[in-house]
């Protein structure tokens, strides 16, 4: 479960939540960067593409990683 943080652009986390299956509904974290920082520090522990909030992984530059990115996210036309 995941809290929508109205002040981090609700359209944007409602079609991030609605394209991955995730129920999005105040729960468990206080924001929905929370959630998706500790999901993405669970599922990469361990790989090349480990991820830590303090700094940028140099592996997400490269030009693979950024068209799976952007392929991955949804569009919302900005």
């Amino acid at each position: 479960m995941i809290a929508e943080d109205s002040n981090s652009g609700y359209e944007f986390h409602r079609a991030l939540c609605e394209k991955s299956g995730i129920r999005c509904v105040s729960a468990d974290f206080f924001s929905w960067e929370q959630f998706f920082t500790k999901e993405l520090i669970k599922v990469t522990a361990d790989t090349y593409l480990a991820y830590r909030k303090k700094s940028l992984n140099t592996a997400y530059h490269q030009p693979k990683e950024m068209a799976a990115f952007k392929k991955a996210l949804p569009d919302l036309g900005l």
